[in-house]
């Protein structure tokens, strides 16, 4: 085996670390950030001030949808590669479906806000 096939296969175990790394802080802060405005904390209240009790809800589900399909694509596929690809088309579609309807019921919230005022 040549020193360029060897570097290769050591390399390749630790291309995933630093995305999946990543992807795993970058769901975390979402999913925070999305319970903490479910909950009647003082950041919800004042998010809920600014842009409104709707957009608020939307933007809650968008963070918890948003960070579940992250989650997904950058950590889970890298750990689990063997994992069955259907039952994780399944979950990835359902969580790009709930990300997506959040991020259109948010527009439709604040479209209505701003048509109202």
């Amino acid at each position: 085996m040549s020193l360029v096939q060897r570097v290769q296969m050591q390399s390749a175990g630790r291309s995933g670390v630093m995305p999946a790394t990543i992807g795993a802080v970058w769901s975390v802060a979402l999913l925070l950030f999305g319970l903490a405005l479910c909950e009647t904390s003082e950041l919800a209240a004042g998010v809920r001030r600014v842009i409104g009790e709707q957009p608020t809800g939307a933007l809650a589900v968008m963070s918890v949808a948003g960070a579940q399909f992250m989650f997904m694509e950058l950590v889970a596929d890298r750990l689990c590669p063997a994992a069955p690809q259907t039952l994780s088309r399944i979950c990835k579609l359902m969580a790009a479906v709930a990300l997506w309807a959040a991020l259109a019921w948010g527009v439709w919230a604040t479209w209505r806000a701003l048509r109202g005022s």
